[in-house]
């Protein structure tokens, strides 16, 4: 699933396009801009489909369960701080997607476990 939201920073506003991964619930692919152009969700496409390698036939939707964890990471993270660059915005919601949303944060779908336990759990 795939969507795209916006974050204002004091110099201007930076783009997020975000691909989750409908079974575990992980970020698989996002990518960042200043300006939100098809190339953005593009990148973030590319990224999960490296990641993950599906096979063909994958069908990709938007603005469902991902818009979940946009209000997330807009409640947890975004409106707790102010931004002075696209550049320092970006590096935060890097870390917050690798090092707290991917590894950590707790999803009540997946039984209460964090996107990458809940995948190791299943290999």
């Amino acid at each position: 699933m795939a969507d795209i939201t916006y974050i204002r920073t004091e110099r201007g506003w930076l783009y997020l396009a975000a691909v989750l991964d409908l079974y575990s619930r992980k970020i698989v692919g996002w990518a960042m801009a200043p300006t939100m152009l098809a190339e953005l969700v593009c990148t973030a496409l590319q990224m999960a489909i490296v990641l993950r390698q599906p096979k063909p036939g994958l069908i990709v939707h938007t603005d469902r369960g991902s818009q979940r964890f946009l209000l997330n990471l807009k409640m947890e993270r975004l409106w707790q701080r102010r931004y002075a660059n696209p550049t320092e915005a970006s590096a935060d919601i890097t870390h917050y997607i690798v090092a707290f949303h991917n590894t950590q944060r707790l999803q009540s779908t997946l039984g209460y476990r964090a996107p990458a336990d809940y995948e190791n759990a299943a290999a």
